[in-house]
C-alpha cells in the first residue's frame, strides 16, 4: 500500500512540474515578443501634379479635323450562291456525257463481323434467340439488345417477332 501512495505523490509532483514548465514557456514567449511591433505597411511613392479643368482647357491645342485613313483593300466580287442552291428558274440543264454511272449502294444490312450482324444471324434461326442468348453472344446489356431490336426493323429492313416459350422466356426471331 505504501508503494502506491508514493507512486501517487510522484505522479502529482511530475504533473505540477510539467504544468509549471508550460506556464513558464507561455510567459517567456509573451514577455519576449510583447515589445515587438509589426513592421509598418509598405507604401508606394507617387509623384503627381494636380491640374484644374480651366488650366487643362487653356493648355489643350485647338481640335483638328480627323485624318481619314486610306483603305488598302480592294473591292471584292459579289457573292453568288453555289450552283446547287440556285433556284430552278435560273438553273441551266447540264448534258454531261463524260460522267460515269453511280455504283449501286450495298444492301442495307450490318457489316460482317459486327455485333449487330451476330444478333441478326441469331434471330434468323428457325427457333430465334432468347434475350439471354443475345446478351451472351454480344456482351451487351438487356436494354441495349432491346434498343437494337427496336431499330433493326427500320435500319435493316427486318421484321422481328417476339413470343414467350414454355419456360416463360422472351424469344425473338425474324419474321419470314
Amino acid at each position: 500500500m505504501a508503494e502506491r501512495r508514493g507512486d501517487r505523490w510522484i505522479s502529482i509532483a511530475l504533473s505540477l512540474l510539467l504544468h509549471a514548465a508550460l506556464v513558464g514557456l507561455i510567459a517567456y514567449g509573451w514577455w519576449t515578443f510583447r515589445d515587438k511591433t509589426p513592421p509598418p505597411p509598405r507604401t508606394l511613392a507617387i509623384e503627381a501634379t494636380v491640374v484644374d479643368a480651366h488650366d487643362l482647357a487653356a493648355a489643350a491645342p485647338a481640335p483638328a479635323a480627323p485624318v481619314k485613313a486610306s483603305s488598302k483593300k480592294q473591292a471584292t466580287a459579289k457573292k453568288v450562291a453555289p450552283k446547287a442552291q440556285q433556284s430552278a428558274k435560273r438553273a441551266k440543264p447540264k448534258n454531261d456525257t463524260n460522267k460515269t454511272a453511280k455504283t449501286a449502294k450495298p444492301q442495307a444490312g450490318p457489316r460482317t463481323g459486327t455485333k449487330g450482324a451476330k444478333v441478326l444471324a441469331l434471330l434468323a434461326r428457325t427457333n430465334g434467340a432468347s434475350l439471354t442468348e443475345l446478351m451472351k453472344s454480344t456482351k451487351w446489356q438487356a436494354h441495349s439488345i432491346r434498343g437494337f431490336l427496336s431499330t433493326a426493323s427500320r435500319k435493316h429492313r427486318v421484321t422481328i417477332e417476339s413470343f414467350k416459350n414454355d419456360k416463360g422466356e422472351r424469344i425473338y426471331r425474324v419474321k419470314k
